[in-house]
């Protein structure tokens, strides 16, 4: 399949960051993967267990108003956490820019109850304007704008 995404470096650093072995990435849609981390039950020496739940990725990449952009999701029996969320930036983004998307209640898809989704553009571009040099803060009761250098 011709691809525009890096099926063998998503599960690498899915692997690196897991500290677990990630399924080998199948085939999902015309351009897309899909990866699939097993849950697993850690036994200890003392006889304790902790349980790791699975995890599923997604990773599709489709032209929208004329930009390539790439989705992708994780989700599993439990929610997503912020970190495994920079996790999956890290794995599919690399360094560039994604997004999370918060949708009027009337355009809202919810297809699974614990998925989280990044959305971003094929060269990594920012698709928003850059807000990183200046913070809105709280001063005296105030709202002010700081200037941040960078």
């Amino acid at each position: 399949m011709t691809t525009n995404l890096h099926p063998l470096h998503i599960r690498r650093v899915l692997n690196d960051t897991y500290g677990r072995r990630w399924d080998a990435p199948r085939e999902h849609g015309p351009d897309g993967w899909s990866y699939v981390l097993p849950p697993i039950t850690e036994r200890f020496t003392d006889g304790t267990a902790e349980r790791h739940s699975g995890r599923s990725v997604i990773v599709s990449c489709a032209d929208h108003d004329g930009d390539e952009w790439v989705h992708a999701s994780l989700a599993g029996t439990e929610t997503p956490t912020y970190v495994e969320l920079t996790w999956l930036h890290r794995a599919v983004f690399r360094d560039g820019y994604a997004y999370q998307v918060f949708a009027p209640r009337d355009k809202h898809v919810n297809i699974h109850e614990h998925a989280l989704h990044l959305w971003g553009r094929l060269d990594g571009t920012p698709a928003l304007p850059e807000f990183s040099g200046a913070l809105m803060v709280l001063q005296d009761g105030q709202v002010r704008v700081v200037e941040r250098s960078i």
